[in-house]
């Protein structure tokens, strides 16, 4: 909401004012639901709603109010790293919503690098595509009809093998990229590819 939004603002900018040793700060937009696991003619107009406020606008809003920011306190660098996913690039059946929201990330950290020249405004994004991390979706991926969503059955193989990725090692891998920047203001990362 934007009462919500104009809080964060105030309070992001009262810590930046008074701390002046803040060169640099991040915004890592990964709050997202894979709801609703469903065919497309299921879907309602409240389930598709929900679920890319959730997880586009709200990356959206709080990428706009840190670019803000950064325009009026220009000392810092703005990182603005959004968690995408593989089926951002590649369709799985019965995750339209999930699929569609991911691929927006991935869009939204072009427009953001297209629209601000990284090395005259400081401001910058990335794409990543973390892989299969062992967390709460994961289970309720696990947990759908292997009948109407035929994936379901790899990440239940994936989970019996240990082959999903604890949320430590990815985070360790993440910040070691970012600070190899050795990557593009926009591009799409994909960890599947990386050691």
């Amino acid at each position: 909401k934007k009462d919500d939004l104009d809080i964060i603002g105030k309070k992001l900018i009262s810590i930046l004012k008074s701390n002046e040793k803040i060169k640099e700060i991040f915004l890592f937009n990964n709050a997202s639901s894979i709801d609703p696991i469903d065919l497309i003619y299921n879907v309602s107009f409240e389930n598709i709603s929900s679920s890319l406020v959730l997880n586009v606008a709200s990356a959206y809003s709080l990428s706009s109010l840190l670019i803000n920011i950064n325009k009026t306190i220009k000392t810092y660098e703005t990182n603005i790293i959004n968690i995408s996913s593989g089926v951002s690039i590649n369709a799985i059946k019965g995750w339209s919503t999930y699929c569609i929201s991911k691929a927006a990330m991935n869009m939204l950290s072009k427009c953001i690098a297209v629209e601000n020249d990284h090395l005259i405004n400081n401001i910058f994004s990335l794409s990543i595509n973390p892989g299969a991390i062992n967390t709460e979706m994961q289970r309720k991926i696990r947990n759908a009809d292997p009948q109407m969503i035929p994936i379901a059955n790899k990440f239940k193989n994936m989970y019996d093998e240990g082959e999903l990725q604890e949320p430590e090692f990815v985070t360790e891998k993440l910040f070691r990229i970012l600070k190899s920047k050795n990557y593009s203001n926009g591009d799409y990362i994909d960890f599947n590819k990386i050691a």
